[in-house]
């Protein structure tokens, strides 16, 4: 039984459309959209930067930031963000968190 309740544990790191809203309200949240730039033009949230997670320089666009700083992650469908994510807490980020179900989440919720 413990094995199946695993199985379907949330992901905590991973935030709804309307959890998401609530994160981007606090202070000092890094808002990260890691589409490309093309699909960024179609639509964007609030002031997000844009680091396309695909660019082999992507990890480079966090060079200067806090390794404790919350940052918050997404795509257009969650897949892209859950790729960034890993490679950012690959790389000594702690405070990382995507946007479950991307942008397409996001834009039916709000």
């Amino acid at each position: 039984m413990s094995f199946l309740k695993n199985i379907f544990k949330a992901d905590p790191s991973r935030l709804t459309a309307v959890d998401f809203a609530e994160k981007i309200k606090e202070k000092g949240i890094l808002l990260v959209d890691v589409r490309t730039t093309g699909e960024v033009k179609g639509g964007k949230i609030g002031n997000a930067q844009n680091f396309d997670v695909n660019n082999p320089n992507f990890i480079n666009s966090f060079s200067s930031i806090d390794k404790n700083r919350e940052i918050l992650l997404y795509c257009q469908g969650g897949i892209r963000s859950q790729k960034a994510m890993k490679i950012l807490k690959a790389n000594g980020f702690t405070n990382v968190f995507d946007l479950k179900g991307g942008y397409n989440s996001w834009t039916m919720h709000n």
